[in-house]
């Protein structure tokens, strides 16, 4: 999603929710069935940074992300007794062609253009080996950025002073604007 939610097709909006939420819901439910049968296992849910930093322009992908969070948070206290690990893994920018692959305003067309944030994004080989040190070392919840400082100081920075987070939310949001307005027609 890369437009204002005004302008952003329900569809488009469903079928987010669709990929990033109840793709996984239906995925878990015959695994968690397997492992809780055999009283062992470990969940890693890939979600995002949007999901507790929620920029401009991506309502709807911050909305499923959220949601996602939300279920492997539940799981997490679910599957304990049944000495099941969930990870919650919420990557910052990544170098991806996600940008250009995002749902547009229009139902059924991509976004097609750059994002400055992900073009200077961490490398995603730089980003499966932290990912798997954190599978590793069995961690509730774990962002990874290129910038080890900026993303867990905004995490905090939201938490306790929920204005200046908002602040520093709205600053990002001008780089969104700007992969928005260069994108070509």
């Amino acid at each position: 999603m890369r437009c204002l939610i005004k302008d952003y097709p329900f569809d488009n909006h469903l079928q987010l929710l669709n990929l990033n939420l109840n793709g996984p819901f239906n995925h878990l439910q015959p695994i968690v069935k397997h492992m809780m049968r055999h009283r062992t296992g470990h969940i890693v849910g890939i979600t995002s940074a949007s999901a507790k930093l929620p920029t401009a322009y991506r309502s709807s992908c911050a909305c499923s992300k959220n949601a996602f969070v939300g279920l492997l948070d539940s799981l997490r206290t679910e599957l304990k007794p049944f000495n099941i690990n969930v990870s919650n893994i919420m990557p910052g920018y990544v170098k991806t062609p996600l940008p250009y692959n995002a749902m547009s305003s229009e139902v059924g067309k991509k976004f097609g253009s750059g994002d400055t944030n992900i073009e200077n994004g961490m490398e995603p080989e730089a980003f499966s080996d932290e990912c798997v040190k954190a599978i590793f070392n069995k961690e509730t919840e774990c962002q990874i950025s290129k910038d080890w400082f900026a993303m867990p100081f905004a995490f905090t920075l939201k938490a306790v002073l929920p204005d200046a987070g908002a602040l520093f939310l709205r600053l990002n949001a001008k780089n969104q604007k700007k992969a928005i307005e260069k994108k070509p027609k």
